[in-house]
């Protein structure tokens, strides 16, 4: 996650919020998985025309991370519920 931070800090030149605030980007940020991060950052690169570090709203509201919570909300539910499906079924035959 640092890497894409230092990426996007890199490219438009500026520098990395400090401690408290690259904490609060890590927590903030974490919940998305390493490749939806790095697509959102592109994203943003693409459209973040100011020489400001993007703040983690826009890495949040970006279309990857969008669609991520799609398939979050839609798919890990029916994962919980066959691998729950799955366990009984270990516990039975074993």
């Amino acid at each position: 996650m640092l890497d894409i931070l230092h990426m996007i800090a890199g490219v438009i030149q500026v520098e990395l919020p400090e401690e408290m605030g690259l904490t609060a980007y890590v927590q903030l940020l974490q919940p998305l998985p390493v490749h939806v991060l790095r697509l959102a950052g592109m994203e943003i690169l693409k459209k973040h025309s100011y020489r400001t570090m993007p703040l983690p709203a826009e890495f949040l509201q970006s279309e990857p991370a969008r669609e991520w919570a799609v398939v979050v909300s839609h798919f890990m539910p029916g994962i919980r519920m066959y691998r729950q499906r799955l366990e009984l079924r270990l516990k039975d035959s074993a």
